[in-house]
C-alpha cells in the first residue's frame, strides 16, 4: 500500500517519480504561507487509509487522524457531517485535505528549507507497516524554484518494515499459499490467515457500516456484525497493538474473534475503520521485518546521483519503533550550520585497487591525492526528520547507511555516486 500522485482528475496518469524514491509517497512541496489542498482518493480494495501531516497546520477537520473527536472532557462534540473529513477513509472514497504552511513549519533563517512528513494515520502501526508514508518539503518565502535549481534534492526514510504488522498481511499469506500451496510455513496455519486474507471487510461489503462521510459520533446501524461469514467481526483477528501475541494470550497465530457488541456504538466511524485495518495484520506469523532505506536494503537502490561539487540536501526521516543513525561515506554535511566533516580533495579519477571497498583511504593515484575520513553522524528518532547539507566534493561510489550495527548488517544501506569532473550524466545545476 503506497500513496501515488496523480497527473489528472481521472487518477490514471501517475505523476513522475525518481526510481530511487522507493516506497515513499509523492514529495509534497510548498512555501511558507501557502495552503496545500490534496485530493485524496483511497484505491485499496479492502483497508482504511488517510493523510495526517507531520509539520504543517491544519484544522480539526483535516487531521488526517482516526479517534473521536472530542474537543470538550466528558462531552461528545460531533464536527458538521458537511464539513467534517471521516477519521478513515474507506476503499472508494475520495476527501480533499487542507493544510496551511505556516512561519513554524519553515526552516531555520538563513536556510532554505525543511524536511517533514505525512502518514496515514487510521491504525499508525499497521498503515505505516503497510507502506503509506510520504515526505513533505517546506520552502522559505520565494526559495522553491531556485532551490530545486541549484540542490540536488533526496528524501530519505529509515524504516524497518515489519510485513506482520502491515495490515495487508493477512492478503500476503493467503497470496503467498496460494502460489505455493505445497509449502505450508509457522505464519500458516492455527487461524493465521484464515480464509481470504482480508481480515476484514470494508464499508459497503456486509458489514452494515455507514458512509464514511458521517460524522465521528455516528450512531451504528442496527446490525448483527457477528453472523455474516464474510464480515471482518466474525474472524479469528488480532487484538489492537498486541504485536505477535494472541488475542486472549492463547498460542501465538491462534486468534480469539473481536466481540464488537462490547464496543461503544456511538463511535461506530472511528473503531470500525480501525478494526479493518488491526484485522488484517497479524496474520503472517514469522513474516520477514525489511531493515530498509527508502524501501529498498542491502544497497539495492537506485543510485542516488550527483556531479563533483554539487550542491545537496538530504531530507531525512524516521518511522517505526527504532532509532537510526544517518551515516555517509565520502563526504560531509551540515546540520543547523554545525558542519560533519568528511575531507575528499579530488577532481580526476584515481587509479585504485578494484578491491578497495569503501575503507578509509589514503592513497596517491600519480594524477591526485585521494584523503577520506568518514566522521559524519546524525541520529534520527521515530517521527523525526532532520534537513542535511551537504557540499559534493568527494568523487566516487560511496555508502549511505544506519550506523546501528544491527541495522546496517541486516540491510540498512544505499549507495550514492558523485561523477567525476567532465564525466557526469546529470543536467548542470542552475541550467
Amino acid at each position: 500500500a503506497l500513496y501515488r500522485g496523480y497527473t489528472d482528475a481521472t487518477f490514471s496518469t501517475k505523476s513522475p517519480q525518481p526510481p530511487w524514491q522507493g516506497t515513499l509517497g509523492p514529495t509534497l512541496r510548498s512555501e511558507v504561507g501557502d495552503m496545500v489542498e490534496i485530493m485524496f482518493v483511497n484505491k485499496l480494495s479492502k483497508n482504511y487509509a488517510t493523510m495526517h501531516s507531520m509539520g504543517l497546520a491544519y484544522s480539526k477537520y483535516d487531521e488526517g487522524s482516526d479517534y473521536p473527536n472530542n474537543t470538550a472532557p466528558g462531552q461528545q462534540v460531533n464536527l458538521p457531517s458537511a464539513e467534517a473529513v471521516p477519521p478513515g477513509i474507506a476503499p472508494g472514497d475520495c476527501v480533499v485535505y487542507k493544510w496551511f504552511v505556516d512561519d513554524n513549519a519553515g526552516p531555520p533563517a538563513g536556510q532554505p528549507a525543511a524536511a517533514h512528513s505525512y502518514h496515514s494515520y487510521v491504525a499508525l502501526q499497521q498503515d505505516t507497516n503497510a507502506g503509506l508514508i510520504g515526505a513533505q518539503i517546506v520552502y522559505a518565502p520565494g526559495q522553491m524554484a531556485p532551490t530545486m535549481a541549484n540542490y540536488r534534492e533526496f528524501p530519505l526514510l529509515y524504516m524497518i518494515y515489519n510485513e506482520m504488522d502491515s495490515f495487508l498481511s493477512g492478503q500476503n499469506a493467503a497470496a503467498l499459499q496460494s502460489k505455493n500451496p505445497s509449502y505450508s510455513g509457522p505464519w500458516y496455519g492455527s487461524g493465521s490467515g484464515s480464509g481470504s486474507g482480508s481480515g476484514a471487510a470494508p464499508s459497503g461489503s456486509g458489514s452494515g457500516a455507514p458512509s464514511s462521510g458521517a460524522p465521528s459520533g455516528g450512531a451504528k446501524p442496527n446490525t448483527n456484525t457477528n453472523t455474516n461469514t464474510n464480515n471482518a467481526h466474525s474472524r479469528r483477528s488480532p487484538q489492537a497493538a498486541a504485536g505477535a501475541q494472541s488475542y486472549g494470550g492463547g498460542e501465538g497465530g491462534s486468534y480469539g474473534a473481536i466481540n464488537t457488541d462490547t464496543l461503544y456504538s456511538g463511535n461506530y466511524s472511528v473503531w470500525h475503520p480501525q478494526l479493518v485495518n488491526l484485522a488484517g495484520a497479524n496474520q503472517f506469523m514469522g513474516a520477514p521485518s525489511f531493515y530498509s532505506m527508502n524501501g529498498y536494503i542491502f544497497a539495492n537502490n537506485p543510485t542516488y546521483e550527483m556531479c563533483l561539487n554539487d550542491k545537496v540536501i538530504w531530507y531525512t526521516m524516521a518511522y517505526g519503533s527504532m532509532s537510526h543513525v544517518f551515516h555517509m561515506h565520502g563526504n560531509g554535511f551540515y546540520y543547523n550550520g554545525v558542519g560533519m566533516p568528511s575531507i575528499s580533495e579530488c577532481s580526476l579519477p584515481p587509479v585504485v585497487p578494484p578491491n578497495i571497498g569503501l575503507a578509509i583511504l589514503n592513497l596517491s593515484s600519480g594524477r591526485c591525492w585521494l584523503t577520506v575520513r568518514s566522521s559524519s553522524f546524525a541520529g534520527i528518532n521515530d517521527g523525526e526528520m532532520k534537513t542535511l547539507y551537504m557540499n559534493a566534493t568527494g568523487a566516487g561510489k560511496w555508502q549511505v547507511i544506519c550506523h546501528v550495527h544491527m541495522h546496517q548488517t541486516m540491510g540498512m544501506v544505499n549507495n550514492y555516486q558523485v561523477h567525476f569532473a567532465g564525466q557526469c550524466p546529470l543536467p548542470a545545476l542552475g541550467s
